[in-house]
């Protein structure tokens, strides 16, 4: 992050040959590293990997990662005793819960169950909705208050009016009182996650009608 822009392409190349130079000595995953070591830069440029979480889909692509990650004096022991690993750092047959932040798209769904198991699908699989997608790209950063989001999720999906989710009854208890589902300040925040949400999903479609109008030209 402390690199200027200007000295990034000389950081990717010097990325490019420290992997190439350590895989012809000790064998290794080459290109499925080579394709993605820009990408790497823009992610730990953009992101901060101590808070924020990167999932891996498939783990031979990982050597840009520890290379920015201050791993480089490990990396002339590549796949060797002692040194830096070719894969990441999970336990054969490990199974590691991650803590993500997640919102009801339906109102009225029942609450997830753990022990089923769920597919996982883009979000335009699920809607066309622009601001609905934004909202969820927005909650995948994990910085979103999950009660706000969730408030600003049922607005969008299910036009609850936002003094219907300041009505909205969470828990009636045996003597008869009843709590609230959203507190007055959440279902506030939940209303500027939507203006974001709206905001970027207009940018968004202007980019995109732009780089149409340059493909068409």
């Amino acid at each position: 992050k402390a690199l200027d822009l200007e000295q990034l392409p000389t950081l990717a190349a010097e990325m490019r040959h420290a992997i190439c130079t350590q895989v012809q000595q000790t064998g290794g995953h080459l290109a499925p590293n080579l394709g993605v070591i820009e990408l790497f830069i823009a992610l730990h440029r953009v992101f901060d990997f101590s808070h924020d979480r990167l999932l891996f889909d498939v783990g031979h692509q990982c050597y840009p990662h520890k290379l920015l990650t201050g791993r480089l004096p490990m990396f002339s022991k590549l796949r060797q005793r002692g040194g830096m690993g070719g894969f990441q750092n999970i336990e054969p047959g490990r199974v590691r819960k991650v803590k993500v932040t997640t919102v009801c798209l339906e109102h009225g769904k029942k609450d997830p169950n753990p022990r089923i198991k769920y597919d996982i699908v883009p979000i335009e699989n699920f809607t066309r909705n622009a601001q609905v997608i934004e909202l969820c790209r927005m909650i995948g950063s994990g910085k979103l208050d999950q009660m706000s989001a969730q408030a600003a999720a049922w607005h969008l999906t299910d036009k609850l009016s936002w003094q219907q989710l300041v009505q909205k009854i969470g828990a009636t208890h045996l003597n008869g009182s009843s709590e609230r589902y959203f507190h007055p300040n959440q279902v506030a925040m939940g209303m500027r996650y939507v203006q974001i949400a709206q905001q970027r999903a207009k940018l968004r479609s202007e980019a995109q009608g732009k780089e149409e109008s340059l493909s068409n030209q």
